[in-house]
């Protein structure tokens, strides 16, 4: 499992994603509200651009980073930018692992199907358990008819 403070890469990608799915929310508004309205605008801005090449960089599209360095920079600025703005309540919600999230949901449906699969074969244990009863009860019944018989005709088989 990749943790969230050793891992910067996979934390800005969590927080890029949940921005994008809105489970997370960035109200820089809020921080800045006794601040000069253009430090605030700026911010945001700077926010934007770094998150937005950063997302162009791993998805594979053209790339204005000049080398892994730089993008190992802009990796950090924001991996620290995402710790702040969470520890001044700017940044709220949860970062949501779909691939994880996927995997957990695959898990529970195949434990599911497996529980079913064991109840039915409680069930099928419980069924063959009484048919083995009942032909074990069967067949003493049988054995007591042919001692029964043997008694009263005085033939006794040789073993």
């Amino acid at each position: 499992m990749t943790s969230l403070i050793t891992d910067k890469h996979r934390t800005v990608e969590l927080f890029i994603e949940n921005l994008l799915w809105g489970r997370v929310k960035a109200e820089f508004f809020k921080y800045f509200e006794h601040r000069p309205e253009n430090e605030a605008q700026e911010y945001i801005e700077d926010m934007y651009v770094a998150i937005s090449r950063w997302r162009r960089h791993k998805a594979g599209e053209d790339s204005d980073f000049i080398d892994e360095d730089d993008f190992n920079r802009e990796t950090e600025k924001l991996y620290d930018a995402y710790i702040d703005a969470r520890i001044d309540g700017m940044i709220t919600g949860e970062l949501i692992d779909e691939k994880h999230e996927a995997t957990v949901r695959k898990l529970k449906r195949e434990i599911e199907a497996l529980q079913i699969k064991n109840k039915e074969l409680e069930e099928e244990k419980v069924r063959l358990t009484t048919e083995n009863i009942t032909l074990a009860n069967e067949l003493k019944d049988r054995q007591h008819i042919i001692d029964s018989y043997e008694k009263a005709s005085g033939y006794k088989k040789d073993d």
